[in-house]
């Protein structure tokens, strides 16, 4: 709740249903194409560098996840633990 009375309440940006499980579409479709990008973008140029900021990304990335995940099942209880059966979180089949 916000608690500040000049700044805006951001609740609209916080999931009120859950979407329908896939086995093709990832839980954070997002910061999957963000990995993504980030690693073609190391493999434009490959050096030492590169490999370090994709997996500073990838593990900044995979801790927001986890966060959205744990506020994700406290507001959706069971219904998001079975959601979580059924999808992966960033790349289908992989990861």
């Amino acid at each position: 709740m916000n608690t500040h009375p000049t700044l805006p309440e951001f609740d609209y940006l916080r999931p009120r249903t859950l979407a329908e499980a896939s086995e093709f579409l990832p839980r954070h479709p997002l910061y999957a194409s963000l990995i993504l990008f980030a690693a073609g973008a190391s493999l434009k140029r490959i050096s030492l560098l590169g490999f370090v900021i994709l997996a500073a990304a990838v593990g900044c990335l995979y801790a927001a996840a986890r966060i959205e995940e744990r506020e994700n099942r406290a507001k959706f209880g069971q219904q998001y633990l079975q959601y979580m059966r059924h999808t992966t979180l960033f790349i289908p089949h992989l990861f």
